[in-house]
């Protein structure tokens, strides 16, 4: 059987950007759009955004000028929201975020993508993990009808941050971040049920950057809610992406997984992880730097094993009569 290619794209804020200038550093050099190599693309969060923009065909250029030129529309301060903190409600509005998606994706539906996608999200009313996929097995008779702006919104709406995400039927979402941040063990997991085994299965995984975490420790033992503030939302994504790199890395066989990311810098103590935070769109220059240098380090590789071979088209399986999405 051949190789079945996964890009895995990790969830991280603005810090998205970093994923966003590795792809199209990567696309400046390849003829051909590279979605066109991957048999399935997952994303969490902004990577969600990113993994649903490259399987409608957006160009790697016009998702990375989303997060430089946009990122400060969608992240525009609440009043008082330096007191706040997203400790007492939500450092934003949504409402910026979704009217960028909606620019960016119009009226297209999931069952428009041409690459298979897997698309994290957490259902905050039941506390049920969720994952919103393409028609690429007959079972799967829901998601495709959703808009593309929606299921990306419904994995962005990181908790603190933003407000969970709520459709027209009264059901709320949050950030898939907060169980999939890192999504490589849902695109292995999903290619293991299409029918794959493990020696078939290929993954290239990039990530947003991660940050040395440090205070002193006494410190660190006696902080409570208020003193973590954004930054536990910045951990708990951070340790689960880590954690899967680690699996995803025991399962594969050797040569067959690649991760891209990145140390970020310490932020000095006084500031307490806001340097690279997931708002700190003063970091998204930097973070293009970051990007460029670790793809020109990365991409013989890059092309060597996932970018010799185009895979074949994806069609959606088509709806039969007796099927009614609910």
């Amino acid at each position: 059987m051949p190789s079945f290619k996964i890009l895995s794209i990790d969830g991280g804020g603005v810090r998205g950007v970093y994923p966003a200038a590795v792809l199209d550093y990567v696309q400046q050099r390849q003829p051909e759009p590279i979605q066109e190599y991957f048999d399935l693309i997952v994303g969490t969060s902004t990577g969600a955004i990113i993994a649903l923009a490259l399987a409608l065909g957006i160009s790697t250029s016009e998702i990375l000028n989303l997060y430089k030129n946009r990122s400060t529309s969608i992240f525009r301060k609440k009043s008082l929201s330096y007191i706040n903190q997203g400790i007492i409600m939500p450092k934003y509005s949504n409402a910026y975020l979704l009217n960028e998606l909606k620019d960016l994706f119009k009226e297209a539906i999931i069952n428009d993508c041409n690459v298979r996608v897997c698309i994290p999200t957490i259902d905050i009313v039941n506390g049920k993990t969720i994952v919103r996929k393409t028609r690429h097995l007959e079972e799967y008779q829901h998601d495709f009808v959703l808009p593309v702006w929606q299921v990306a919104a419904e994995s962005s709406a990181a908790p603190i941050y933003l407000p969970a995400f709520e459709d027209e039927n009264s059901c709320q979402y949050i950030d898939g971040g907060l169980w999939a941040n890192n999504p490589a063990m849902v695109g292995v997991a999903e290619a293991l049920k299409i029918g794959h085994s493990l020696e078939d299965i290929k993954v290239l995984s990039i990530g947003t950057g991660f940050k040395p975490f440090f205070k002193d420790g006494w410190k660190t033992k006696w902080l409570g809610l208020i003193g973590y503030r954004t930054t536990l939302v910045d951990i708990t994504f951070q340790t689960q992406s880590q954690g899967v790199h680690n699996t995803v890395t025991y399962l594969l066989k050797d040569g067959n997984y690649l991760r891209i990311d990145k140390i970020l810098p310490k932020a000095k103590k006084w500031k307490f992880f806001s340097k690279f935070g997931l708002d700190d769109t003063g970091s998204i220059n930097t973070l293009i730097g970051f990007a460029n240098n670790e793809a020109k380090e990365n991409i013989s590789k890059i092309q060597k094993v996932f970018l010799q071979t185009k895979v074949s088209a994806f069609t959606p399986i088509p709806l039969i009569k007796s099927e009614v999405p609910i």
